[in-house]
């Protein structure tokens, strides 16, 4: 038995698991990107506090993201950061972020949030325009330095040359 809403619904689901494998790739991908010899901040790990609870409001991740800190100056970090669900998105985005952080922490960990790129533009500043790369207003707990930043629509980037020109905007 099936039912038109549900089949649109599946397809939706597909769709939702083609992008997010393709995003699997991005980040990949991304660690090819930068210039200076790297390490991941974070290992391999996209994403956490996903709720596994049965009271959860949905058990999609709001958001991915990835983490090279230079491993001759700690404190220099890029990341990027897509973002899938939240209140004020029409769509899917992709953060791209170069950071510095005041201290040279032996475990970057211990400097940078998972979500501080996420933060950057969500909470920490407003009137963005996709694809001008700015120097981000900071949190007041003085962990970042600097922070420079770039936002593109996600279904903009196609190729990881695009991802590499957006890296480039906030070096």
């Amino acid at each position: 038995m099936t039912t038109e809403s549900g089949q649109k619904m599946q397809s939706a689901i597909q769709a939702v698991c083609r992008m997010q494998s393709e995003v699997g790739k991005l980040l990949v991908g991304f660690d090819k990107l930068v210039p200076w010899p790297y390490e991941s901040v974070f290992g391999n790990y996209t994403t956490r506090e996903l709720s596994y609870s049965v009271h959860a409001k949905f058990w999609m991740p709001e958001g991915v993201y990835r983490y090279l800190r230079c491993k001759t100056d700690h404190r220099l970090v890029e990341g990027v950061c897509a973002a899938f669900i939240h209140s004020s998105l029409e769509e899917p985005i992709l953060i791209a972020g170069h950071l510095e952080y005041q201290t040279e922490a032996t475990s970057a960990k211990k400097a940078v949030d998972e979500w501080d790129l996420w933060y950057l533009y969500f909470k920490w500043n407003d009137g963005w325009k996709a694809g001008e790369p700015r120097s981000c207003a900071l949190p007041d707990d003085g962990r970042i330095k600097s922070a420079n930043v770039v936002v593109h629509p996600l279904y903009a980037i196609t190729s990881m040359e695009d991802v590499r020109q957006m890296l480039l905007k906030v070096r």
